[in-house]
């Protein structure tokens, strides 16, 4: 978050409990949140450790940097309301302190100053959600911190000012408030505080969503019907073929029926005989079988 403010017109008392004639305007100050600092003087790393929610002081030792205190920013062991944690998310350093600012997902923050023992100096609760805090010191030496963050109506800001020693800040009312972003239902109702046009919106979402729905049904059926116009034309080509081949099929067999029965008359009338002459050829021959002397009467028989 990058939020620049010119604080000259405001800031010419600095301070809200005493008189501060040679302070100069306060040029533009930037948001912007540090994860870990250097202190030349001090010879050590100031860095956030979210794993353990804690700020670390480390010091450069024999081989590699040495833990010496860490100021755990909130009590988290047997809590479940992960929102509600709150983890630090900026460090800065000056004058020996170390300025830090915890939040959580909710709309809790707060302001924390360390010395480099790493004991809690002070801490100025807000009722805001923060990524990043704006710091920066005066020609006369007093210090202004400037928080900027989001809550559920909107945004707030509250700027701090240094007096004598860190633990005795003063807020700077000018620049201390909170601006209600309005929400979706003020804009409309402002704009239309009878509802017409809200109804009129109403009406024309509701005839256009039954229209929709209408022509997706219209589609929708159109489509089952082709769908099943090509099922029933792929289940009528195989009987079309077979029945345009049927009468092919019985117009051979009855061919063939005639040609056996042609074959046969043929064969009876011509192959299975002998030709014959046409002429009769008995001769008559005696036989016991018709010898007349057997067929008469024997009459006269000689005793």
């Amino acid at each position: 978050m990058a939020l620049f403010l010119n604080m000259a017109p405001v800031m010419a008392q600095c301070d809200t409990n005493a008189q501060c004639g040679s302070c100069k305007p306060v040029p533009a100050m930037e948001f912007q949140a540090n994860k870990a600092c250097f202190v030349a003087a001090q010879g050590a790393y100031v860095v956030i450790d979210s794993v353990d929610n804690t700020i670390d002081i480390l010091r450069v030792g024999d081989s590699s940097l040495v833990r010496e205190s860490a100021y755990l920013v909130d009590v988290i062991e047997h809590r479940y309301d992960v929102k509600d944690i709150i983890r630090p998310v900026d460090v800065k350093v000056v004058d020996d302190h170390i300025l830090f600012l915890g939040t959580s997902k909710n709309d809790s923050s707060y302001l924390g100053i360390l010395d480099f023992s790493g004991k809690l100096v002070a801490a100025y609760p807000m009722s805001c959600h923060s990524d990043a805090f704006a710091l920066t010191q005066t020609p006369c030496g007093h210090a202004i911190v400037m928080v900027a963050g989001f809550n559920k109506q909107g945004y707030s800001l509250h700027t701090f000012v240094k007096g004598e020693a860190w633990d005795n800040m003063a807020v700077q009312p000018r620049l201390t408030t909170d601006y209600h972003r309005p929400l979706q239902s003020e804009r409309i109702k402002e704009s239309d505080p009878v509802g017409v046009g809200l109804t009129v919106i109403a009406i024309l979402v509701v005839f256009l969503a039954l229209v929709f729905v209408a022509c997706m049904i219209a589609m929708l059926s159109k489509v089952i019907r082709a769908s099943e116009e090509r099922k029933a034309a792929k289940t009528a080509a195989p009987k079309a073929e077979a029945a345009a081949a049927a009468p092919a099929a019985a117009g051979n067999k009855d061919a063939e029926v005639y040609a056996a029965i042609a074959a046969a008359i043929h064969m009876y009338m011509d192959e299975l005989h002998d030709e014959e002459s046409n002429i009769i050829t008995i001769e008559e021959k005696c036989t016991p079988w018709n010898s007349k002397a057997y067929n008469m009467n024997q009459t006269n028989l000689k005793k």
